[in-house]
């Protein structure tokens, strides 16, 4: 009887290193291609925070060192900016940015001053863009100012590195702060959570600060509704801290003390909101 014999082909060695050069450029062509995503990401974000800060101090300077929002009643009129009625929180010319009414010593609200920043950056021809109040008669009376709209877009800028983000203003520790969230609605309180990876915000907050999340002029924050406790004068940014991946900060009493969150996945997963201090 006649042997049958099958030859079989396979991968040579070469054929194989082929391959494996070929999957080595392609997941290395991701990964810098992220890299370069989230370099963009810190470059728009630091480019934006620096024009938005020239542009309040260019507003200090031509009109009398008042705070856009923050202006008082006598020099609004003075100035034809839209008329506000010189209470707490309503254009008090007391530095700080807070909201009326109840609240009026809280700053992490939208409403009152804290919306009527940009209305009245914006009319000073500062920014770029026109933004609304969310009363149609703006009397500054109280701080049930809600959104009004089916975008946030005309009260808050665009974060110009986009991904849902937007700028809003708080004030805290008995200053004022830029905030960048992914801001989802406007009801009296930001209704906010984190996009920022803890990756991207330690870049921002090294390049421009510290590095350290919880010190410094850039700080990891959290503008949510239930940060709406925190006072203007003493008041926490209160960021999210613990052991798993959806936290921006890392567990605080582990090893790693006040550093953004490399935990689970390498800190890609988005979890952090931002606030930097007025300059």
């Amino acid at each position: 009887m006649r042997a049958w014999t099958t030859n079989r082909a396979g991968f040579t060695l070469i054929e194989l290193s082929v391959v494996l050069v070929v999957i080595g450029l392609i997941v290395g062509g991701v990964l810098a291609g992220q890299d370069l995503i989230r370099a963009a990401s810190v470059r728009a974000t630091i480019s934006q925070i620096d024009k938005l800060n020239v542009a309040v101090n260019v507003f200090r300077d031509k009109y009398k060192d008042n705070l856009p929002g923050d202006m008082s009643a006598a020099d609004a009129a003075s100035f034809g900016f839209l008329t506000r009625p010189g209470t707490v929180g309503a254009g008090d010319g007391n530095g700080i940015l807070q909201v009326c009414g109840s609240n009026s010593n809280i700053g992490f609200y939208f409403g009152c001053e804290t919306e009527m920043f940009w209305v009245d950056l914006a009319g000073a021809g500062l920014i770029e863009g026109s933004f609304n109040t969310s009363q149609a008669s703006y009397s500054m009376n109280n701080n049930t100012d809600t959104w009004a709209g089916s975008s946030i877009a005309p009260y808050l800028p665009s974060a110009k590195m986009g991904t849902g983000n937007y700028i809003a203003v708080i004030s805290g520790k008995g200053s004022n702060y830029f905030a960048l969230a992914q801001i989802t609605s406007l009801n009296g309180v930001y209704g906010a959570q984190g996009n920022l990876t803890p990756l991207v915000a330690q870049s921002i907050d090294t390049k421009m600060d510290d590095g350290v999340p919880l010190t410094g002029n850039v700080q990891a924050a959290d503008i949510c509704a239930s940060c709406g406790g925190s006072n203007w004068l003493s008041g926490s940014f209160t960021p999210s801290t613990g052991t798993s991946a959806a936290n921006c900060i890392s567990n605080p009493a582990g090893p790693f003390v006040n550093t953004y969150n490399n935990l689970g996945t390498s800190g890609t997963t988005p979890a952090c909101q931002l606030a930097f201090k007025f300059q």
